[in-house]
């Protein structure tokens, strides 16, 4: 049986892919998308990206004319006639229209994982004593600041104030879906070797080159 595919967005950032207008799987002609590492042996897997290339003929996907919010997600799901599966999840970076009045009428979705804002998230943790990597990988997680679309200003999960919308929270305490395996090693401290402040992504790394093992983003 062939493989079909769905692309739905996250219009209305409410978590579900099932919202009227959300399916735009009739207007993509292309799809790529790269997960995983860069390299053999390398022990934090590279960025997560996706180009989904849409039929753009009226301007649906123009940000001039229907803006699309950095930060809104879209999900590529498979299906072989048995089960669907999810193949990407990720945020919306920019859009690119074709130029012209007589282009190809197309535009490209570019998409990210939550790598970057983990890159850019600063954390401040006292170190920690007799731990495992899970452990502390499971608090800088809970630490980072991960943007959403923009409304008002950024939308801050986890900042009081920041994540509400109408007087209503948005998103759960819990900003990072995660599945982490108990660590083997029990460290006597973690976190002095850094300074004031230290990127998530870094201290992660850190945390896994030490435990000798591999951290990925699914």
């Amino acid at each position: 049986m062939p493989i079909t595919y769905t692309i739905a967005i996250n219009n209305n950032h409410d978590g579900d892919f099932t919202d009227t207008g959300e399916d735009i799987t009739d207007h993509v002609l292309d799809l790529k998308w790269n997960l995983g590492f860069a390299q053999p042996y390398d022990s934090l897997a590279d960025y997560s990206t996706a180009q989904i290339t849409v039929r753009n003929p009226t301007g649906l996907f123009s940000p001039e004319r229907n803006p699309l919010d950095s930060g809104t997600q879209i999900r590529i799901q498979s299906d072989d006639g048995t089960s669907p599966r999810t193949q990407f999840i990720g945020f919306v970076s920019h859009v690119t229209p074709m130029e012209g009045e007589w282009g190809d009428k197309t535009a490209v979705i570019h998409l990210q994982d939550c790598q970057p804002w983990l890159d850019d998230s600063q954390v401040i943790l006292a170190p920690q004593v007799d731990v495992t990597a899970d452990s502390v990988i499971d608090v800088l997680l809970d630490q980072a600041i991960l943007r959403r679309a923009v409304i008002e200003g950024y939308c801050i999960i986890d900042v009081e104030d920041y994540n509400l919308i109408n007087s209503i929270t948005i998103f759960p305490d819990e900003n990072i879906a995660r599945s982490l395996e108990a660590g083997k090693t029990q460290f006597a401290y973690v976190g002095d070797w850094w300074q004031d402040s230290v990127p998530v992504r870094q201290a992660i790394r850190n945390l896994v080159d030490s435990e000798r093992t591999i951290l990925y983003q699914s």
